[in-house]
């Protein structure tokens, strides 16, 4: 009960909860005062550094200042941010909500791994997220795949809310922890070319009215005069020009953008509702398109 849980008033008696909580480690603590792994907030051991669950170390802890009542189960209290957290930081502990507690290199690696996976996303080469997991837990052993996995989410949420491509299998979760967010913006900051080239890879190969084209839109540039100055006469170097093989370049580069505008005007017009619209952008030099391959 809540009025039970206010009587926890001594710090020594939490920290020998925590420690019975390590030497025993988290699986074997849980099942032996019946407490469940916290969904929400986390404690930390101010000796070892290790997060423990929260409401079950507030219930044992009750025990350790009270021995004849002993411990209080977990149907007796609710544990979360109106009970257990605020008792718990009244103590001097640091409590934190779950996900929020990995530590700046869990998550450098973590992000590391994920853009390795996009890229090779982007490229069309397979390969396996449960592998990566693996990888992963071998450099962040005190992780689990669901919260690693969870962690993936994290980082395709903050790519979401850039408006750049993420992982389809890995669908955007909120809540995420400021230092990963960081930790995404830096890694993209670094890595800027790379990731401009996997935006223009999953770009190509998208239908004109699904392509986002949002990596490519940049502020026009500021009209700028430049002053001519009267110089000799160039020297003129004989060479040969194909002017043909020129020409050919020059319309293959002139129907691509052409192309790349057509789309994006479909699709600007999709993302604010007005699809009606679609039908009055015409290409009005539109090279044909044979199905037969004949003509």
């Amino acid at each position: 009960m809540v009025a039970k849980l206010s009587r926890l008033q001594s710090a020594v008696a939490v920290q020998a909860a925590m420690n019975e909580f390590v030497s025993l480690g988290r699986e074997k603590f849980l099942q032996k005062y019946g407490f469940k792994k916290s969904t929400d907030y986390l404690v930390k051991d101010l000796v070892s550094g290790a997060w423990c669950d929260s409401k079950a170390i507030a219930g044992v802890a009750f025990g350790k200042q009270y021995p004849d009542e002993g411990p209080l189960r977990a149907s007796e209290f609710s544990g979360g941010d109106a009970t257990v957290v605020p008792k718990l930081k009244s103590l001097g502990f640091e409590v934190v909500k779950i996900g929020e507690d990995w530590t700046a290199e869990e998550v450098a690696f973590t992000v590391d791994s994920y853009f390795r996976m996009l890229q090779l996303e982007a490229q069309q080469k397979p390969y396996k997220k449960s592998e990566f997991n693996l990888q992963l837990r071998e450099l962040i052993p005190r992780r689990s795949p669901k919260s690693i996995e969870y962690k993936f989410q994290n980082i395709s949420s903050v790519l979401h809310g850039l408006g750049l491509p993420f992982i389809n299998g890995f669908k955007p979760l909120s809540s995420v922890q400021l230092l990963l967010r960081k930790s995404v913006q830096e890694f993209i900051s670094r890595n800027s070319p790379v990731l401009e080239k996997i935006v223009d890879a999953m770009e190509e190969v998208k239908a004109p009215e699904d392509k986002e084209f949002l990596a490519r839109l940049v502020e026009a540039p500021k009209i700028e005069s430049i002053p001519i100055r009267q110089e000799s006469a160039a020297i003129r170097l004989p060479r040969k020009i194909d002017f043909a093989g020129r020409d050919e370049s020059n319309r293959k580069l002139g129907r691509a953008g052409e192309e790349w505008v057509f789309g994006f005007e479909h699709q600007r017009l999709l993302s604010i509702g007005e699809p009606d619209l679609l039908q009055k952008i015409e290409w009005t030099r539109r090279p044909p398109v044979f199905s037969s391959g004949r003509y």
